[in-house]
C-alpha cells in the first residue's frame, strides 16, 4: 500500500508562505526542481491548490516554469537583488522614521534580548539560524509600526530575496557588523534621532 495522505487545511496563501520560507532559508536551494507528486504528499493538498501556489510564486519570481519540465527555483540576477534590497531599504527606513514617534511602544528590553541571540548565530549558529533570528529581530522591531500595510511590503519584499541567494554579501565580517548595527539602531530610536537611524536601517538592509 501506498503511503496515507494526510488531508491538508493550507489554504493557497500560507502553502505559498510555506514554500518561500523553504526557498528564502535554502532549505529549497537554487535549481530545485519542485516535483508536484512529491509537494502534494508532503503538504497533502491537491495539485489544484499546489499549482496556484506554485503560479503565485512564479509571479513573485521566486520559481520559473519550464515547458514539458516543470517549476523549479529562480537564481536572482544581482541587478534584480540589489533593486530589491534598496526598495526595502526605504520602505524599513520610513517604517523607522514612524517608530520614532511611537517609542512608548518598544519593547527594548524584548528587542535587545533578540539582537543578543542574532549576534550569537552569528558567531556559533547554521545559515537557517542567523536568518531566522534576523528575522525575528527585525519583525518585533517593526510590529509597532503603525502603518501594518508597510510592514507587510517589507517583509513581501524580504521573502523575495532569499538569504541562501544573498550569501556572497553575507560574510562573517558583514554579519558581525549587521549584529552591531541592530543595537546602534536599537539606541537611536530609543534617543529618537530619526534620521541617523533612517539613514542606518537604509545601509543594513542593503548592505553598504
Amino acid at each position: 500500500m501506498g503511503e496515507m495522505v494526510v488531508p491538508s487545511t493550507l489554504r493557497v496563501p500560507e502553502l505559498v508562505r510555506c514554500l518561500e520560507d523553504e526557498i528564502s532559508f535554502g532549505q529549497l536551494p537554487v535549481g530545485t526542481w519542485l516535483k508536484q507528486a512529491d509537494l502534494e504528499r508532503r503538504f497533502g493538498c491537491s495539485r489544484i491548490l499546489l499549482r496556484e501556489a506554485l503560479s503565485r510564486l512564479e509571479e513573485k519570481g521566486l520559481v520559473t516554469l519550464e515547458a514539458n519540465r516543470g517549476y523549479r527555483v529562480r537564481e536572482l540576477d544581482e541587478q534584480r537583488l540589489h533593486q530589491i534590497l534598496q526598495v526595502r531599504g526605504v520602505l524599513e527606513g520610513e517604517a523607522v522614521l514612524q517608530l520614532c514617534g511611537h517609542v512608548e511602544d518598544l519593547d527594548f528590553a524584548n528587542l535587545r534580548s533578540l539582537a543578543e541571540k542574532f549576534e550569537y548565530a552569528v558567531k556559533n549558529g547554521t545559515v537557517i539560524e542567523q536568518e531566522q533570528t534576523n528575522r525575528n529581530f527585525h519583525a518585533a522591531l517593526l510590529a509597532p509600526c503603525p502603518n501594518g500595510e508597510l510592514v507587510a511590503m517589507i517583509f513581501e519584499l524580504r521573502n523575495r530575496a532569499p538569504v541562501s541567494q544573498n550569501r556572497r554579501k553575507n560574510t562573517y565580517a558583514r554579519l558581525v557588523r549587521a549584529a552591531e548595527e541592530h543595537y546602534k539602531l536599537l539606541t537611536l530610536i530609543e534617543e529618537q534621532k530619526a534620521q541617523e537611524a533612517q539613514t542606518l536601517v537604509i545601509e543594513h538592509v542593503v548592505g553598504v
